[in-house]
């Protein structure tokens, strides 16, 4: 997700500071802690939610869904007013 990347880039620029002695590294360590912190429970929260079954069920039920669109190239339901 963008989350990793974020993290990633994030965990990058604060390193940088510190190699380079910034005044404002332990700032940027607090900073980057905290949207680390953050972003780890967004991941973990993805990573439940697609291991659980009725998501995997949703998502089939979507690709189904899809499908029959394509298959039909407009919605398959028929206007209830017959427009």
């Amino acid at each position: 997700t963008i989350d990793l990347f974020t993290m990633a880039a994030a965990l990058s620029r604060c390193t940088q500071s510190f190699k380079l002695q910034s005044p404002t590294a332990v700032h940027e360590s607090n900073l980057v802690r905290i949207w680390c912190e953050e972003a780890h429970g967004r991941i973990n929260n993805t990573i439940d939610t697609i291991q659980n079954p009725a998501f995997t069920a949703r998502t089939k039920l979507m690709t189904e869904i899809a499908r029959e669109m394509v298959d039909k190239e407009s919605t398959v339901p028929v206007h209830p007013l017959g427009f």
